[in-house]
């Protein structure tokens, strides 16, 4: 007979630990060029949740990659993972990825 684990639900927990809905400070990055001195640990500082960063990277042009890079940020908001950094060529890709949703911690590389 096998011994019964005190904690039969550890894969539901670990997910539920990493949900950083909330519990985020508000992100005032937004448009920041990663390659400016100290932008990469000030962006971390804000969007990072338990040493862990999401990183999805598109641009936003009118095709399936940009659509496809917002679709998977919708759906790791909809799991709760609100820790996501979305990395584009520009500001002004920035800026379109916020018209199509609101909140988004995005931000920029020059070297891109």
């Amino acid at each position: 007979k096998r011994p019964r684990r005190p904690h039969a639900r550890p894969a539901l927990d670990a997910a539920v630990m990493l949900e950083s809905a909330g519990r985020l400070p508000p992100f005032t990055a937004f448009g920041t060029d990663l390659e400016a001195e100290g932008a990469l640990a000030r962006v971390a500082s804000q969007i990072a949740y338990q040493r862990e960063l999401i990183i999805v990277c598109s641009d936003a042009a009118p095709t399936a990659s940009a659509s496809n890079a917002l679709n998977t940020v919708l759906q790791l908001r909809a799991l709760g993972l609100h820790h996501v950094l979305f990395l584009s060529d520009s500001p002004a890709s920035c800026l379109s990825m916020r018209g199509a949703l609101p909140g988004i911690a995005c931000v920029w590389s020059s070297r891109l």
